[in-house]
C-alpha cells in the first residue's frame, strides 16, 4: 500500500511538459472530429481518465487534454466498435471499459520511472487512437529496422526537426543532423537513398523516407 501510495505522489508532480509531444494539434484535430460524431450516440460512454478521482492515469492523462481526448475517443469508439461488430448492445456503457482501463493503470503504477510511464502510456493510446481511426492523415508511424527487429515509431515533427516515439525510447532528429535519445545517446542522422540512418553511439538504425524528413537537408557524409 505504501508503494502505491508514493508512486501516486510521485506522479502528481509530472509537469505538463511531459506530455506535450504525445499527440500533436493535427492529430487532436482528427481525434475531435471523430469525438463529435460519436457523441450524440455514445455521449453518455464516459472518459476512462476521469478528472474527478484519483489514479496513476488519471494524474497523466489529467494534465494532458489532447491525451485525454484520445482516451474519450477510445471509450467510445470501443462500445460502439463491439456494438457495431455483434449488433449486439453493451450492457452497461459506464463499465465496459474498465478492464482496459485497469490495465493502463497498472502499467503506470509498475513503472517507477515517470517519464517512462508517460511515454509507454502514450504510445499505448496513441497506437490504438490510430488503430480506431484508420490514420490521423498527417505523419504515419514508421517502422524502423534496429539490430533486434523492425520496431513501430510514430513521427512527429517540431521546430527543432523530429521526433521518434515509441514505448521504450525517443529519438530525435535535429535540424542540423545531430542525434540525440530519451536515454542519453548522441549521434548522427542523414538521407541515404531512400531511407533514412541514425547513428546513436555506435547503433545504427534505418527506416524508410518521410517527406517531412527530407525537407531538413542531412546528407550522407
Amino acid at each position: 500500500m505504501n508503494k502505491v501510495i508514493t508512486i501516486l505522489f510521485l506522479f502528481l508532480a509530472i509537469p505538463m511538459s511531459y506530455g506535450m509531444t504525445c499527440i500533436s494539434d493535427k492529430e487532436n484535430s482528427v481525434i475531435i472530429e471523430q469525438i463529435n460524431s460519436l457523441n450524440e450516440n455514445y455521449g453518455n460512454v464516459p472518459n476512462m481518465a476521469d478528472c474527478k478521482k484519483t489514479s496513476a492515469l488519471n494524474t497523466l492523462v489529467c494534465s494532458d487534454p489532447k491525451l485525454r481526448n484520445a482516451l474519450w475517443l477510445l471509450s467510445m469508439g470501443s462500445v460502439y466498435a463491439y456494438e457495431n461488430a455483434t449488433h449486439t448492445p453493451v450492457p452497461n456503457h459506464s463499465t465496459y471499459n474498465n478492464d482496459y482501463m485497469l490495465r493502463l493503470n497498472n502499467m503506470i503504477i509498475k513503472e517507477s520511472d515517470k517519464s517512462a510511464a508517460l511515454r509507454k502510456l502514450c504510445f499505448i493510446v496513441k497506437n490504438d487512437t490510430l488503430n480506431y481511426i484508420g490514420s490521423f492523415g498527417v505523419d504515419e508511424p514508421a517502422y524502423i529496422d534496429i539490430s533486434d527487429g523492425s520496431h513501430l515509431f510514430f513521427l512527429q515533427e517540431n521546430n527543432s526537426g523530429i521526433v521518434l516515439q515509441n514505448e521504450h525510447k525517443n529519438i530525435y532528429l535535429g535540424v542540423s543532423c545531430d542525434v540525440a535519445d530519451s536515454t542519453g545517446k548522441k549521434g548522427r542522422w542523414y538521407k541515404d537513398k531512400d531511407k533514412y540512418i541514425v547513428e546513436l553511439n555506435g547503433e545504427k538504425y534505418s527506416f524508410n523516407r518521410n517527406n517531412n524528413g527530407f525537407k531538413l537537408n542531412c546528407e550522407k557524409p
